[in-house]
């Protein structure tokens, strides 16, 4: 195809919604709906926040929200989520909260708002799920599964070499691997240390991507001598063979330094994370092509959150918001940011109404009912 039957080709996509880019959530407001409306294969693409910031949350509010467009829209689509800080069945749970969520949220049968559990609430402590909703939780079970379906966690994994042999194995289990004369290689020419120089996909318009949470808990492998090294050494890695040779997006979640919760950073209201925050390995920006950012200012005792979409009062919000902000974007706007609602028991992100309207009044008043 030329360049400009692609281009065409694209633009009819678009026309038609028959979109080939994995989408952002219309929960995120401005930054999906103007700044930021999808992720494109082949890049790598950095989440990052201070500590309890949601960005596991964020991440898997993403990821979740593309999963639906799969179904809707019967798209390939495949994530490889390496869960470095959390179990399995935390993932699992974490996916149950998010879904009875949206089943039950707006529905006229929950005028009371949408049904809202954790797993401290699954596994009763302190607190119980309320026999009333069983059912419910019995029905969502079916569309868990179908859910897992399209992700394969990986929780025992903890090496950039670990995390790459499983990546690679995907890849081989999904196309072909050819060497400089364009023969396939076996995996036994592979270990045997045999050079491949091009990957082809079975299905080239498959979406795939990769999920890193977070690059603080990396383990140290042999000729690596500190978690800088490490970090360093599996960007590289995500970016010059995942990302350039298998094409597909790669995001990695990565702490903000812990100085930039200090006294002094809190008066000067530079609490929102940065590119100079990155925790651990600053270096690495360098090679994301992408960088979000995510922060609660509510933490940090700020009454307004100052953003490209306005002011919030942050002091009738509380806890539940989060500026998210586009630090850094290779294609496209940067140093944008806005204003979200953000429920941290089920990981759910929505766009804030505009203040004054029934609609923020409702939201004050649910969040009024979950304190």
């Amino acid at each position: 195809m030329s360049l400009i039957q692609g281009i065409k080709q694209a633009s009819k996509n678009l026309a038609e919604g028959n979109i080939e880019y994995m989408p952002m959530p219309d929960g995120l407001g401005a930054f999906a709906k103007i700044w930021y409306p999808g992720r494109m294969k082949g890049q790598l693409t950095c989440i990052t926040g201070g500590t309890s910031s949601m960005k596991t949350s964020l991440c898997k509010f993403i990821i979740f929200n593309t999963i639906e467009w799969a179904i809707r829209n019967n798209k390939p689509y495949k994530c490889l989520y390496f869960a470095l800080e959390e179990s399995l069945q935390e993932f699992r749970f974490s996916l149950l909260s998010y879904l009875l969520y949206k089943k039950t949220d707006g529905k006229p049968e929950y005028p009371d708002g949408p049904v809202r559990y954790n797993i401290e609430h699954f596994l009763g402590v302190g607190m119980a799920v309320d026999p009333k909703h069983f059912d419910l939780i019995e029905e969502t079970e079916p569309l868990v599964e179908k859910f897992m379906s399209y992700i394969h966690v990986d929780d025992h994994n903890y090496n950039t070499y670990g995390i790459y042999k499983v990546i690679r194995e995907y890849a081989r289990q999904h196309g072909t691997f050819h060497g400089k004369n364009g023969e396939v290689l076996t995996q036994a020419q592979m270990d045997g240390k045999d050079l491949w120089v091009e990957y082809r996909p079975t299905n080239p318009k498959a979406n795939v991507e990769v999920v890193i949470d977070h690059l603080s808990e990396l383990s140290l492998q042999e000729g690596q001598k500190d978690l800088k090294d490490a970090m360093t050494k599996l960007v590289k890695d995500q970016r010059t063979i995942v990302c350039k040779k298998f094409n597909y997006h790669v995001i990695a979640i990565q702490q903000q330094m812990l100085e930039m919760e200090n006294l002094e950073h809190i008066k000067e209201s530079m609490v929102y994370s940065s590119i100079q925050g990155l925790g651990d390995a600053k270096t690495v920006a360098r090679a994301y092509l992408n960088i979000i950012g995510i922060t609660n200012i509510h933490r940090y005792g700020l009454k307004v959150a100052s953003t490209n979409t306005g002011s919030y009062d942050v002091a009738k919000l509380g806890d539940y918001q989060r500026v998210i902000s586009i630090l850094k974007k290779r294609f496209g706007v940067a140093n944008r940011r806005t204003c979200v609602f953000a429920d941290g028991c089920c990981g759910i992100f929505k766009e804030i109404p505009e203040a004054g309207s029934e609609e923020y009044k409702q939201m004050l008043t649910n969040i009024r009912s979950y304190q």
